[in-house]
C-alpha cells in the first residue's frame, strides 16, 4: 500500500522591492519541506503548485526536490513550465518502480531486440520476476539476490 500523496500549497514568505516571494510548502514539523520560488506572480505560483501536486500524485515529487537541492534555478524553471528547460526534463524515478515494471517498460523492449537468444533469456527473467518482481529497484541489494539464489538452489536440488 502506497502512502497518500502530500498536498503542496503556496505561501507568501516576505515582501521585497521586486515583489512578493512565494514558497511551495508541504507537511508539518519534521516532514515539512519547502521550495522557494522567489518573486513570481500568483499565476506562476499556482502553476508550480499544480505541477508539484501532479508530481506528488505520480510518486515522483522526491526527484523534483532532489533537483531543487542540486540546481534550484532549473527546478524552478521546470515547475513554472519554462519551455527552454525541456532539456532538463527529469528522468523517471526508476528507484521507486518495481523490478517487474522496469523490466516491462524499459529493459525488455530494448533487450529483446539486441539479443539473439531472447526466448531463453526471457524464461530466466520470468523465473526472476516470479520471485522478486514486486521489489522496488532501490531496495534490490545483494541480500535480495542472495535470497533468490538460495531459493533457486533449493528448487534445483528438489528437481534432481
Amino acid at each position: 500500500m502506497s502512502k497518500p500523496a502530500r498536498n503542496w500549497r503556496i505561501e507568501k514568505a516576505r515582501r521585497t522591492k521586486k515583489g512578493q516571494v512565494r514558497v511551495l510548502r508541504t507537511g508539518r514539523g519534521a516532514t515539512r519541506q519547502a521550495i522557494s520560488l522567489g518573486v513570481v506572480t500568483q499565476a506562476e505560483g499556482d502553476r508550480a503548485k499544480a505541477q508539484m501536486n501532479l508530481e506528488e500524485a505520480q510518486g515522483t515529487a522526491q526527484r523534483v526536490i532532489s533537483l531543487h537541492e542540486a540546481n534550484p534555478e532549473a527546478c524552478i524553471a521546470y515547475l513554472l513550465g519554462d519551455p527552454a528547460v525541456e532539456l532538463l526534463r527529469i528522468p523517471p524515478a526508476y528507484g521507486t518502480w518495481s523490478l517487474r515494471r522496469y523490466y516491462t517498460e524499459v529493459f525488455e523492449p530494448v533487450r529483446s531486440l539486441a539479443v539473439r537468444g531472447w526466448p531463453q533469456e526471457r524464461n530466466r527473467w520470468t523465473q526472476i520476476l516470479d520471485k522478486i518482481g514486486h521489489v522496488r529497484l532501490r531496495d534490490i541489494d545483494k541480500w535480495v539476490v542472495a535470497d533468490w539464489l538460495d531459493g533457486l538452489g533449493h528448487w534445483v536440488s528438489s528437481v534432481t
